[in-house]
Parts: C-alpha cells; structure tokens; sequence
C-alpha cells in the first residue's frame, strides 16, 4: 500500500470516528447539565410564593412608571401648546386691527375672551404642577445596597426587604397616579373651556356678536364634557 493510499484510508477512518465522537461528547454534556429526579433543589413552600410576589410586584412598579410617564408627557405637550397659543393671542389680535378685519382691538376686549385666556392659563400651571410633582418609587437606591452590605444581610433578608419595600413603592406611586391623573383630566378640560371660549370672544368681534342659542349650545357641550371625563 503506497503513501497515498495510506493517507485515504486513514481519512476514512477519522470521518467514521468523528460522528462517533460527537456523539459521545453530546451524551456527556447532557449528563452533566442534567439532574436526576432525586438530585433537584428544592426550596421552602414560602420560597415560590415570595418569588411569585417579587416577580408580579415587579411588574406592577414598572406598570406604573410607564404610567406616570405618560402621564407627565401628556402634560408637558399641553404646557407647550399653551405657551404657543398664548404667544399668538395678541399678535393675532394686532394683525386684525391691522388689516382692517375688526375697526378696534376693543372688540376682543369680552368676556368670553377675558375666560379664555384665564382658563388657558389655568390649564398651562396646572400641566406645570403635574409634571413637577411627579413622584416616582422605582427600586432601591445606591444607599440600601450599602445598607445591605454594610449590615451583611443574607439573601433571606434582602429577599424579604425587598418584597416589603414593593409594597411601600406600589402605594405611593399608586397616590401618584391617582393625583397626576386628576390634575392632567383637569388640564385637558380647562384647555378645551379656554379654546370653546376663545372661539366665542373671536366670532363676536367678527360678527359683532354671538346668537345667545350659540352660547348655549356651547355651553351644554362643555357640560357634557365635563360629565364624561368625569364619569368615564
């Protein structure tokens, strides 16, 4: 048998071990990353039920920061359009006397004027409010895990902590929502009073006055509004 022969039989026979070897390779991996039914860990009953409890309190902290968040981005594209809009006001008003579309600028001087610009006002401090009394309850901070370390707590401790502090986060981000979501309701709804009633003040002067049964119908539509946000 030459050299060349040699060499092909024995690449015959290292491609014939090699599935051999991967396969024993594979038998053992799964040995070792393999429990037997006896070798399981097994924990306390109460280590489920605290690890359940960590787990969804988690996802309810997390539920209301989005929350919050959304919260606070709401307001903050209110106080935005209300700086925009009050910006406007009396440009808009000059630019009217300007060209002749009313004889003065005594014609927006109304009282549906007057209560749009309070309410659009109202509405910009209390997005202001929301957004800045926002307070967040999020996980523990850098002095509790010094805390933790320095005192040498066991995983027993830590683990207990932090279910008990979750429940601390969860109802004070809970009077957070609840407070944020009552000014921003307020918010929107003096927004929607400041531009009914801006519309009022702007048609009267155009027109020089607005059909009393116009009012009204505006007024049981804020009414209306009113109820449902409240209700809904």
């Amino acid at each position: 048998m030459n050299d060349g022969e040699r060499a092909s039989v024995g690449n015959d026979e290292r491609t014939e071990q090699r599935p051999v070897a991967r396969k024993q390779w594979a038998t053992e991996f799964l040995k070792r990353i393999s429990y037997p039914e006896q070798g399981l860990p097994k924990y306390h009953q109460s280590w489920y039920r605290n690890r359940t409890i960590q787990r969804e309190a988690r996802k309810t902290v997390e539920g209301q920061v989005k929350w919050i968040r959304e919260i606070d981005n709401k307001a903050m594209k209110t106080v935005r359009f209300n700086t925009i809009l009050l910006g406007l006001i009396l440009p808009a008003f000059s630019f009217a006397v300007k060209y002749d579309v009313v004889e003065r600028i005594n014609a927006f001087y109304t009282v549906n004027t007057g209560i749009g610009i309070g309410c659009l006002i109202t509405s910009t401090a209390l997005a202001g409010v929301t957004y800045t009394s926002s307070s967040l309850e999020a996980g523990v901070s850098a002095g509790d895990i010094r805390t933790a370390d320095e005192r040498d707590l066991t995983d027993r401790q830590v683990h207990d902590t932090l279910v008990n502090s979750y429940a601390g986060w969860i109802q004070s981000n809970k009077k957070t929502i609840f407070w944020n979501t009552v000014a921003v309701t307020l918010t929107i709804l003096t927004m929607i009073y400041s531009l009914v009633f801006f519309s009022l003040g702007i048609t009267s002067a155009l027109l020089h006055g607005v059909p009393t049964t116009v009012e009204y119908i505006a007024y049981l539509g804020l009414f209306i509004v009113t109820v449902l946000s409240l209700i809904i």
